[in-house]
């Protein structure tokens, strides 16, 4: 069997804003992105998004440029 690594951010209330719905705390960092990005890719070859999540990131990477790859490819 392989290992189940779960990487999540979570709120004791499930709903991650601020007051009045900000996002003012959420930071783009980019070098730690990229590390987490590459420490993940490293060791998993499969993610699972829950619908909520998915719907919209989903509907994103396909309308971006350069496509998202293996999901504009049709599964076989």
């Amino acid at each position: 069997m392989r290992p189940l690594i779960v990487f999540s951010d979570v709120t004791l209330d499930g709903f991650m804003t601020g007051a009045d719905n900000d996002l003012g705390f959420m930071v783009a960092d980019p070098q730690l992105a990229a590390e987490l990005t590459g420490d993940l890719t490293a060791v998993a070859d499969t993610m699972l998004w829950g619908h909520a999540s998915f719907t919209p990131a989903g509907a994103y990477w396909t309308a971006a440029e350069g496509g998202a790859g293996p999901l504009d490819e049709p599964d076989p």
